[in-house]
């Protein structure tokens, strides 16, 4: 049987048995060593005395030969796409029309470079808008060989004039590849941007400057459409050439006046200033670092600066350019502002949420809903707790937040629960764990079984309040008691891992039964682990397959996830990697992020799917936007080498800290050898002790062995033999062996 199930570790889980940390979505970093390669001279040059014992360590192994492949080329490793090339110098109302978005992406361009994330940018924004914002397509979106010049202006000229009346609302999104030109007229030097069309050609000895956008015509153009409200989105390299010194530029953010929907608008966002190129990607998964943050503004409501329900044009400008300005590794910085004819009105994308005004008892109209609050408010009645995951762009969680949080004012112990989940998962607006305990105490209070366990939870895992398991454990019983078998599965995991109670697999196991057999899947999951891992019994996997494929079979995702790993191996079942796949592919389909990891490296491989490394990496972002770090760490290799994306030590540098700061140590390491060799950050071997000297303390042998290593060479630290002896044997006695084979004198 494969590690994926037997490396068990005790730590607690919230809702279930503890996780196994998987040694699986590491093998594709294994690489097989048995002689000195070619990259020797160029690793010695990088860590003089280190190369053969870094060489050993296969999870770091790839950073290594990154770091070789650069020193052994005379040319810089080559950058993320970008959107471009650089060429040389020559009380408040919303309309009462329509609300309608129009989006144009290329990718697969006929002349110029691919692009990875245009049109998902293009039809994700789409999407987004009208299935969380009430917005509707004016046309379908233009995307690849339909967005000729051609077709982009007589989208404008035609369609959308015909289309609008002065009450509407209009959003246009152009993704593609943008350039700029510089004419030089005597002693003046005037800047021009344009958008690239699909069939443009190439820039090369002799420019067809006809073949482009000229971006202060498309803009002027669209100035005149009949629509009262009009933002434009550029994302694209030099956009920020649309905000030339001939239009009126806003830099901070400005209040909203009370008439501001009265008056004309015309605003456009970029996604760079005129001299810069614009990231292909960032952050969330297959989206540029511009789009992806500006959604995640929207989605989340951060971009509503003063929680009035509501974003103006404005403010999601200030708010994309200061989160993009301040994305670690952001080499742009976006631009918003007005463009011919505006009226210094604003277009309002309404979140149908905002910040819930404290209830008056007296008041009964106080927690009145929303219409977009109510559809969220259905979906919660439907789905539970399951609602509170990040499976679906179409939930609108700042809404559900809000509805959640007036119900709970107005004594609704329901919705003080799920608002609590709304805080502890940080979907809807920021993770506010204090928050989380005040709503879910609340709830509880209120005899809301959910809530109670939801605050045994946080008491469980120590966030934002002491740990207390005895208290954990309680609210479990109590709610187990009642009836609310969650509270009998997570009272299990507590008796299996011997926290708050005495440890007891058969009590465990008696609790996760009752829990399985009354509906409640986790139960049934967790029973399946304990009979693959011998808890209480024998091993036995075939028994354990049987309560995953129950637990699958009723929608939890846990149990999709292990039954494809069983599949995989082939334990207690016939090993079918097809199978493992589609397995995998519900598991992350339903919010089990490490399925996503599983899928991407299935793709990697090649293993039951074809080999697609476009898709590996999309389900390596999908896993680490959903919080799984082995699929930010596996990112980090990727940039690091430059397998599947453009080489980015700087992306690899961001992914590494994320994966350390959530506490998946290996991160860590990694983060350590990149400030000690000086890819993507400052050489700096001090910082490098401290993250391995973390790497160590988290239990990571190679971490120790690293900090033997610095101690011995003096770098970071003071030369300390006696210290580096130290780390060595802590190392050794951990299993490295490496560090045993330096404690051992010479022959």
């Amino acid at each position: 049987m494969r590690a994926e199930l037997g490396c068990y570790q005790s730590s607690p889980a919230a809702g279930g048995i503890a996780q196994s940390k998987s040694v699986i979505p590491y093998r594709n970093l294994r690489h097989e060593c048995d002689s000195v390669n070619p990259f020797e001279a160029a690793l010695q040059s990088l860590l003089p005395g280190r190369w053969l014992a870094l060489l050993k360590t296969g999870a770091i192994l790839p950073l290594l030969m990154a770091a070789a492949a650069m020193a052994q080329q005379a040319a810089p490793p080559s950058a993320p796409i970008q959107r471009g090339f650089l060429t040389l110098p020559v009380d408040v109302q919303a309309s009462h029309g329509h609300h309608y978005v129009v989006v144009i992406g290329i990718d697969h361009y006929q002349n110029w470079p691919v692009l990875g994330t245009a049109v998902s940018d293009a039809t994700g924004f789409a999407k987004l808008l009208t299935g969380q914002f009430g917005f509707e397509y004016a046309v379908e979106p233009l995307t690849e060989q339909g967005a000729t010049r051609d077709n982009i202006n007589s989208l404008i000229d035609d369609d959308l004039r015909n289309r609008l009346k002065p009450e509407d609302d209009l959003v246009i999104f152009f993704a593609g590849h943008g350039t700029t030109r510089k004419d030089k007229v005597g002693d003046e030097t005037q800047s021009v941007g344009f958008l690239v069309p699909f069939e443009a050609r190439a820039p090369g000895a002799i420019n067809y400057w006809s073949d482009y956008l000229n971006i202060e015509e498309f803009l002027r153009k669209i100035s005149s459409l009949p629509s009262e409200h009009i933002l434009v989105i550029l994302d694209s390299c030099h956009s920020g050439m649309a905000l030339g010194s001939k239009f009126t530029t806003s830099r901070g953010d400005t209040r909203f006046e009370q008439d501001v929907t009265s008056k004309v608008s015309r605003k456009v966002i970029t996604s760079a200033q005129g001299d810069q190129l614009a990231a292909d990607s960032g952050p969330l998964a297959g989206h540029s670092l511009f789009t992806g943050l500006m959604m995640q503004g929207l989605m989340t409501g951060k971009a509503d600066s003063f929680r009035q329900g509501f974003i103006t044009s404005t403010q999601l400008g200030a708010y994309t350019q200061h989160a993009v300005g301040m994305q670690e590794g952001s080499r742009q910085t976006p631009l918003f502002g007005s463009f011919d004819l505006d009226g210094g009105g604003e277009l309002l994308i309404p979140l149908g949420a905002g910040a819930a005004p404290p209830a008056d008892a007296s008041d009964k109209h106080a927690s009145a809903l929303t219409p977009l609050e109510s559809v969220e408010i259905a979906k919660l009645k439907k789905d539970d707790r399951r609602y509170w995951q990040d499976d679906d762009p179409l939930k609108n969680f700042p809404a559900a937040r809000s509805a959640t949080l007036k119900l709970c004012d107005s004594g609704d112990g329901w919705g003080c629960a799920q608002a609590a989940d709304s805080f502890r998962k940080g979907l809807g607006g920021g993770m506010d764990y204090t928050r989380a305990v005040e709503l879910a105490r609340k709830g509880c209070q209120a005899n809301v079984t959910a809530s109670c366990v939801i605050l045994g939870i946080l008491y469980e895992k120590g966030q934002a309040i002491q740990p207390d398991m005895q208290s954990a454990a309680r609210l479990y019983r109590d709610a187990c008691t009642q009836g609310y078998l969650r509270g009998c599965a997570d009272l299990g995991n507590l008796y299996q891992l011997g926290h708050g109670v005495a440890q007891n697999y058969a009590q465990a196991r008696s609790l996760f039964r009752k829990a399985c057999d009354g509906g409640e899947m986790v139960g049934c999951s967790n029973l399946g682990k304990m009979a693959v891992l011998g808890l209480g019994a024998a091993q036995d996997p075939a028994q354990a397959i049987g309560f995953f494929r129950k637990a699958c079979e009723g929608g939890e995702a846990d149990g999709c996830y292990n039954l494809g790993v069983m599949v995989e191996d082939g334990d207690g079942v016939a090993k079918d990697a097809a199978q493992s796949v589609t397995l995998f592919r519900q598991a992350c389909d339903a919010g089990e992020m490490r399925g996503c990891n599983k899928l991407g490296l299935m793709y990697e491989s090649g293993e039951g799917v074809g080999r697609d490394a476009a898709q590996a990496i999309a389900m390596y972002r999908r896993a680490c936007n959903g919080g799984e770090m082995l699929g930010c760490f596996s990112l980090g290799v990727k940039f690091s080498t430059g397998q599947g994306v453009a080489q980015d030590f700087v992306q690899a540098v961001t992914m590494f800290r994320k994966v350390c700061d959530g506490g998946e140590i290996r991160g860590c390491n990694n983060l350590g050898v990149m400030y000690e060799t000086g890819l993507g950050v400052d050489k700096d071997a001090s910082q490098a002790v401290f993250f391995y000297r973390k790497s160590c303390d988290g239990g990571d042998m190679v971490g120790c062995k690293y900090i033997g290593m610095m101690y011995s060479s003096g770098q970071g630290v003071n030369k300390d033999a006696a210290q580096a002896v130290a780390f060595y044997r802590k190392a050794c006695d951990g299993g490295d062996a490496d560090a045993c084979a330096t404690l051992k004198p010479p022959n």
